[in-house]
């Protein structure tokens, strides 16, 4: 009598794990992108960390770090941690450099925006190396405000659900405009400079490119868009 045949099992794939802290925004705007241009995906996991007092960069890292070791991820599994570099007076120099010191230690990628998450949402709309001091001088100073009136949204809010969608059409430009930005510094600030010493700073748009590459690896095609329509 022929032995029972073993049943094949299905082989879990690895998964892409984005951590954002404290505001919505840079959640939606991912959790929107990564709809906008795939189908059906489930392999990108998009945690949220509440912001609360005691968070830290560090304590950012931590939370990776140990839901790493938890046991229920796979070593092939990759991390991210979306935040924004925030004042001096609120976080030292010294934290984000033990920060991204671990991160790297423990195969963890940063994408950090200088001074807040919005210095990526104007350069949706332009060109900019004026730096700021915080999120308030940013939203006061800058022409951000002005820029989102333009396409309907009269009051900006950073947990505003339309956001993205009101904002792709320029998703090209502020691509374009982050690479800019980043070879300005490359040639403004000495080598050695670390990243949140550069002000204004963000390589958001390399998680974007991280992420379309890993689904785009695991047979998940990205979809082709009318941005005009």
């Amino acid at each position: 009598m022929p032995l029972p045949r073993k049943k094949a099992g299905r082989k879990v794939k690895s998964k892409f794990w984005i951590y954002c802290e404290g505001s919505e925004t840079e959640r939606r705007y991912l959790s929107s992108y990564i709809a906008d241009h795939f189908k059906n995906v489930r392999l990108v996991e998009l945690i949220e960390i509440p912001d609360i007092k005691q968070n830290t960069p560090r304590s950012l890292v931590k939370r990776v770090i140990d839901d790493k070791k938890s046991g229920r991820k796979l070593h092939s599994d990759v991390y991210w941690i979306a935040y924004d570099r925030e004042s001096p007076a609120k976080y030292s120099d010294q934290l984000h450099e033990d920060s991204l010191a671990i991160a790297k230690k423990n195969k963890i990628d940063i994408a950090l925006t200088s001074v807040c998450i919005e210095q990526w949402l104007l350069l949706h709309f332009e060109y900019s190396t004026a730096g700021y001091d915080s999120c308030d001088s940013l939203l006061g100073q800058s022409r951000l405000k002005d820029h989102l009136k333009r396409i309907g949204i009269n009051k900006y809010d950073k947990s505003l659900p339309s956001l993205y969608d009101k904002m792709k059409p320029n998703l090209s430009d502020a691509i374009v405009n982050s690479i800019r930005l980043m070879e300005y510094n490359s040639k403004h600030y000495d080598f050695n400079t670390p990243i949140y010493r550069m002000n204004p700073y963000t390589n958001f748009h390399t998680l974007l490119k991280a992420i379309d590459n890993f689904l785009e690896q695991n047979g998940i095609k990205k979809l082709v868009l009318d941005l005009e329509n």
